[in-house]
């Protein structure tokens, strides 16, 4: 009797199990930390937006914190609290999700601090980076507290009306991105600043906006550079590199938008919406095209009221190969996704797509990793669920790609 398609490409993944070996899965990134200006307090929530429980609350050292920050060796957890212009640090535990021991790390008109904003390590972790609304420039620390240099600022004339700063970001060739919040006198518009390659100084990436008016949440995503406006009530796309204005992308219309991050899980960007009211806000998840997924979290329930700030952490425990959704399980949930980004070979595929071995594509490779992980049997057939078109072939693919990785892991000195 002939073997059906299916039947057939579940045979050739089998005989790639033999050729790949063990798989590297991909680094997953892990929970959300929200900080919350109201409770003075930082809680923490997973991948999917469930609260997992408060990391901290602190009325004597806190009022008000609007930034977080981790220490590159991921055992400090920052906080900038910007109505007493301090930033204190905590002994973080990653795997338990929790702070405590605080230290004031940097305060007032002495550390170059007045209403600090934002907290952003160079990518070497050996600076650190705190932005003002207070009119004291971007203050630069080294790692045990002590000065790196002075205020990075606008030069003349534009420090004399753009001299608020909020977030922060990097661009693609590295320099520091900053997010001018809003002009002097007028109160009506926005800019962002870039800083020059002796990194003593701000010039113009993008110039004076009304559409930038609270300039607040940076993010940048390949070349892509991501604003919220917070009185501008929108979030807008950039070139990251030039500062030229996408018009193709248009999110309007947002209750005072402040923080932005990307999500956890990969898919998409999160926004801070603050809301009219204390309470009335929410985190919102869109794509990187700006439609609106939904909303990641919701206020109440034990949680935040007001989210000002957010990071994305590490996952202390990777999810196994074939867990697409995070979730630590390996299943049928994982098997959709993978179904839904079958043949997707555009190079920027991640985990939460179903890439399982990181290599830019969704294939059959990548099912094998999921069918020798898998805990949990789907009610549908595998023959069923794989895509018919040009399976065989993509069968042929996974194996070959599978011998060039072992090659590439035998031969790479940086490999183990």
């Amino acid at each position: 009797m002939p073997r059906s398609l299916g039947s057939t490409f579940a045979l050739l993944i089998a005989i790639a199990a033999l050729a790949c070996g063990n798989l590297l899965n991909a680094a997953h990134a892990g929970d959300l930390l929200v900080a919350d200006r109201l409770s003075n307090s930082v809680y923490r929530y997973s991948k999917s937006g469930a609260l997992l429980g408060t990391v901290l609350t602190d009325n004597v050292n806190l009022n008000q914190p609007t930034g977080l920050a981790l220490s590159p060796d991921l055992t400090k957890l920052y906080v900038a609290s910007f109505q007493n212009s301090q930033i204190v640090a905590y002994d973080y535990n990653l795997a338990a999700g929790t702070a405590s021991s605080p230290t004031v790390f940097a305060a007032g008109f002495a550390d170059n601090l007045a209403t600090p904003s934002s907290i952003l390590f160079s990518h070497d972790g050996s600076t650190m980076y705190v932005s003002n609304l207070g009119g004291t420039g971007v203050a630069r620390f080294n790692l045990d507290g002590t000065s790196a240099g002075p205020p990075l600022q606008f030069g003349a004339p534009l420090n004399q009306s753009l001299f608020q700063f909020s977030g922060l970001a990097f661009a693609p060739t590295g320099e520091l991105l900053v997010g001018a919040f809003q002009d002097f006198p007028a109160g009506a518009s926005g800019a962002i600043g870039r800083a020059n390659a002796a990194n003593t100084a701000l010039a113009p990436l993008i110039g004076t906006a009304m559409s930038l008016n609270g300039a607040s949440g940076l993010l940048v995503h390949g070349d892509d550079l991501y604003v919220t406006g917070m009185f501008a009530s929108n979030l807008q796309r950039f070139d990251a590199n030039t500062g030229a204005h996408d018009p193709t992308f248009s999110v309007t219309d947002l209750a005072f938008p402040q923080g932005l991050v990307e999500a956890p899980d990969g898919n998409g960007l999160l926004v801070g919406i603050l809301g009219v009211a204390n309470g009335a806000g929410h985190i919102a998840r869109y794509d990187y095209d700006g439609a609106l997924l939904g909303t990641f979290a919701s206020t109440g329930g034990g949680g935040f009221t007001e989210a000002t700030a957010f990071i994305a952490i590490p996952d202390p425990v990777a999810p196994p190969p074939g867990d697409f959704n995070g979730d630590h399980a390996v299943d049928g949930n994982d098997l959709a996704i993978w179904k839904a980004n079958f043949g997707n070979n555009s190079g920027s595929a991640t985990a939460a797509m179903g890439d399982a071995d990181a290599n830019g594509n969704v294939n059959g490779a990548d099912f094998l990793i999921w069918q020798r992980n898998v805990t949990t049997t789907p009610t549908a057939t595998v023959a069923s669920v794989i895509p018919e078109p040009n399976a065989l072939m993509l069968a042929f693919t996974a194996i070959a790609a599978c011998g060039l990785a072992t090659q590439r892991v035998k031969f790479s000195p940086n490999k183990s």
